[in-house]
């Protein structure tokens, strides 16, 4: 469902995105401080994790927050910020072809028919909501792009987001060397949350696609995060992964009171640990609303 007070998110993030900017900077003030925890611990499971205000750009929890992992789909993050930069046209359509599926494989099938245009907007929602590989690599053709040349731009992206630990193998998040850390995957997370067309993709829980010229049959999808949508706090956008070597993975940015919080979970044990962790982390934020950085809590693995 969506709900329009929370218009407002995009200009918050971008008056916030600084704090977060620079993360090498951000791990050395972490690392020299030793800072007090917060009395109570979320419970996280996941591998590494962490939770920011997205307003402030303050840092409420962190684990193993700048170690290096794959991170799965969650690279279609920053394959659909570059995308959308460069001036994908929304409107424009694109054929789905054989050798995009032969591209992507190794991966879940897609619902895209071979033979089908769709629009780049359908597509988009399709790679965003349920990570079709198909749609991802279809967008890069549609900017002349190979995705050895697609995954190139992503990681002069992060770079020029000083995110000195992410670069991109492919842009689909199947290739193990799609990597990133849970404090850079955030930033990303806060950029892409930021763009109001990549928000609302994310933020929907429904969307229908409908071929163009009415050759094929309609698509409804469901996001990949519809088991957390039963819970009471808006959703602002949210994004799931899973490879073998990435394991589960989860970056969503959710409002509390109408305080907009950014988390990332990466290597999760098991499909529902990482909705467990949002869940966990959201009810230990109720309890703590107040939490200042002074209280924010590092764990270690």
């Amino acid at each position: 469902m969506q709900r329009t007070r929370l218009n407002w998110l995009p200009i918050m993030l971008l008056f916030a995105m600084p704090y977060l900017s620079d993360a090498s900077a951000a791990a050395a003030s972490r690392s020299s401080a030793g800072a007090a925890q917060a009395a109570v611990s979320p419970g996280i499971r996941s591998a590494a994790a962490i939770v920011a205000d997205l307003s402030t750009g303050q840092v409420l929890y962190s684990r193993e927050a700048d170690q290096s992992r794959p991170v799965a789909s969650l690279t279609k993050l920053m394959a659909a910020l570059v995308l959308v930069e460069a001036g994908l046209d929304l409107d424009a359509d694109q054929t789905i072809t054989k050798a995009d599926h032969r591209l992507v494989k190794r991966g879940a099938p897609s619902r895209l028919r071979s033979g089908c245009a769709y629009t780049h907007r359908d597509l988009l929602h399709a790679a965003l909501m349920v990570s079709d590989n198909v749609a991802t690599v279809a967008l890069g053709r549609s900017m002349g792009w190979t995705p050895e040349e697609f995954a190139r731009r992503m990681t002069l992206r992060a770079a020029a987001m000083n995110l000195n630990h992410t670069r991109f193998a492919d842009p689909t998040g199947l290739d193990e060397n799609d990597v990133s850390t849970a404090r850079e995957m955030l930033v990303i997370l806060r950029a892409v949350l930021a763009n109001p067309i990549l928000q609302s993709t994310c933020q929907k829980e429904l969307y229908v696609v409908i071929p163009v010229g009415g050759k094929g049959r309609p698509i409804a999808y469901r996001h990949t995060d519809s088991y957390i949508r039963r819970h009471p706090w808006d959703v602002l956008g949210a994004k799931t992964g899973y490879t073998h070597p990435a394991q589960y993975c989860l970056a969503i940015g959710a409002a509390l009171d109408g305080r907009p919080i950014g988390m990332v979970f990466l290597g999760a044990v098991g499909d529902l640990t990482r909705f467990g962790d949002y869940s966990r982390t959201m009810r230990w934020l109720t309890r703590q609303p107040g939490l200042s950085p002074a209280e924010s809590q590092t764990e270690r693995g």
